[in-house]
């Protein structure tokens, strides 16, 4: 039928192939990503332009897979650098971490959620 010149048949033909868009263009401005540290500020700004009516929320979310998409490939192609990080501390300050760590457990309390005593 769209062959034979049907404009309506042509028209739904070209709408299964080329269907329309469903998302706008967001231009909003963010920090450079140079680090995945910097991921916090963008999505900060990402929230900002949500509260000002700049984006959707699930234009925020499909934005926040990219962020996270780029945070992991950075940390893949860094492969653990977190751990040299923590290998190249000095022994007084992972000592003072550890200790600090300690006395944290030791001096919070923690109430028991369900008290079991015996009959």
């Amino acid at each position: 039928m769209a062959l034979d010149g049907d404009t309506i048949a042509l028209r739904l033909c070209v709408e299964r192939i080329l269907p329309a868009r469903k998302d706008r263009p967001v231009t909003i401005r963010l920090p450079p990503i140079n680090s995945p540290r910097d991921a916090a500020d963008i999505m900060a700004g990402v929230a900002n332009a949500v509260a000002a009516g700049q984006m959707t929320a699930g234009e925020a979310a499909e934005f926040a897979k990219v962020v996270d998409c780029y945070v992991k490939a950075y940390q893949t192609a860094e492969g653990g650098a977190g751990l040299t990080g923590v290998e190249q501390l000095p022994d007084v300050e992972l000592l003072r971490i550890a200790t600090s760590k300690s006395e944290m457990r030791t001096t919070t309390q923690v109430s028991p959620l369900l008290t079991i005593r015996p009959r």
